[in-house]
């Protein structure tokens, strides 16, 4: 059966296995060119699964729920365009479900109003996804497939992701070969906040076709438990680290260019009654699952307001699981003479490092070099000192300025840090006598 639809109103719709094309009006807008007071059901009529075309930008509006039955997606597959039918939904009194056997390839979606929580995974978009409510995932993933930087369209409201490893509420783009910020209004589930967990990827050079990324955000306990997926415990105090975790996966961790990433962070994810954060000082870190590091990349970005920006992420650097801290402040104040005299009067007789007494180190070493570049003398044990001997022939200490590196693992009283952060000090000291 082929049944034109045009400006038409309905208080439920089933389709169960027939062919219905609705007409719009030649222009992308959001006129109702049929309206279901209540839900959409697609069925199989034992022989024919019900299908739908949209053309010239019409619009089907849905205040109920939004569910496929069928055992194919509910738009004509020989469509020529697939770009200008929408879909509306738009109760904004009571929450809308997306769901059903099959999941739907929507031409474009509008989330509108109330939430909309998907009850099925793999549901996609094909052009674009107008978020003007709250679109719940649900531990779900919904696909862009839209390559360009306009798949998604924002104007309130937020996406809700927060779905717990491993089983994330994601949104799957396709970005494809495209150059541009891929933008995801995450919500914290704040209505007075919206978007307060906007999640951006700028991709400064083109990847590959077919290539895609993955989004995903949560938030944790004040333990910053669960870890993500494969993840390694982190080795900064709990209490210096927002209480949420960010998932980037891309389909091609080879191929991923250099990017910007920005991650905003809500007021939950910084609880003064769990975390010693300052908010001002808050870097991005990322865990480097090849060595079971979060620290081996130095975390760094630039901040605006809640929002933090880390620059020029090198595809070396790029992992998939990250989170935003404090970095732990210097962990070893060492005091370093700056001259010694090794004469035998008892007086400054050894070149010796003193560390802050808080500080316990883990791993050291400690070596002196002269002015060609060679070590004259090195040391592990953090008790010995130079004595200014340079193994000369008279074995005797030569007046002169020697350069000095001193390499150390720890943590202090204000950092727990498992065994510690290593750390770098160098300068001169001049030998007197």
């Amino acid at each position: 059966m082929l049944l034109s639809v045009g400006a038409f109103s309905q208080n439920a719709l089933t389709n169960n296995g027939a062919s219905i094309k609705v007409f719009g009006s030649g222009t992308p807008s959001l006129h109702q060119d049929l309206e279901v007071f209540g839900d959409f059901e697609n069925q199989n009529d034992g022989n024919n699964d019900g299908i739908i075309d949209l053309d010239n930008f019409a619009n089907i509006s849905v205040s109920g729920d939004w569910i496929n039955n069928s055992f194919a997606n509910v738009f004509d597959p020989n469509s020529t365009s697939m770009v200008d039918g929408i879909v509306t939904l738009n109760n904004s009194n009571i929450n809308q479900v997306v769901g059903g056997l099959t999941p739907t390839f929507f031409e474009n979606l509008v989330v509108k109003g109330e939430r909309k929580i998907l009850v099925n995974d793999n549901n996609s978009v094909n052009n674009s996804l107008l978020i003007d409510g709250i679109l719940e995932l649900n531990n779900r993933t919904f696909e862009i497939k839209n390559k360009n930087t306009s798949g998604i369209i924002y104007k309130s409201g937020f996406i809700k992701s927060e779905g717990l490893p491993a089983n994330y509420g994601s949104i799957k783009w396709n970005t494809d070969n495209t150059v541009g910020t891929f933008s995801i209004p995450f919500g914290s589930d704040n209505y007075y906040a919206d978007n307060d967990l906007q999640f951006s990827i700028n991709l400064q050079s083109a990847m590959s076709s077919g290539d895609y990324f993955t989004f995903s955000t949560y938030h944790t306990d004040g333990f910053n438990q669960p870890l993500p997926s494969g993840a390694t415990n982190l080795e900064t105090e709990v209490r210096k680290v927002v209480d949420r975790f960010w998932v980037i996966e891309p389909s091609d961790k080879n191929n991923v260019p250099t990017t910007d990433i920005y991650f905003s962070y809500a007021s939950s994810d910084v609880s003064n009654t769990v975390n010693a954060i300052d908010p001002q000082k808050l870097v991005a870190s990322r865990n480097n699952t090849d060595i079971s590091k979060w620290l081996d990349m130095e975390p760094r970005g630039i901040q605006n307001l809640n929002t933090i920006k880390i620059e020029n992420v090198q595809s070396s650097e790029f992992y998939s699981n990250w989170t935003l801290l404090n970095m732990p402040p210097v962990l070893a104040d060492v005091f370093v003479p700056d001259a010694f005299s090794p004469n035998g009067d008892g007086v400054n007789d050894l070149f010796l490092p003193v560390f802050q007494v808080d500080f316990t180190i883990t791993n050291y070493e400690f070596l002196i070099y002269n002015r060609w570049g060679n070590v004259i003398f090195s040391t592990k044990d953090q008790t010995i000192g130079w004595d200014g001997i340079v193994n000369n022939k008279n074995n005797k200490p030569l007046v002169g300025v020697y350069s000095w590196v001193i390499i150390v693992k720890g943590y202090s009283d204000n950092n727990f840090s498992g065994d510690g952060i290593k750390q770098k000090f160098t300068g001169m000291v001049t030998l007197i006598m």
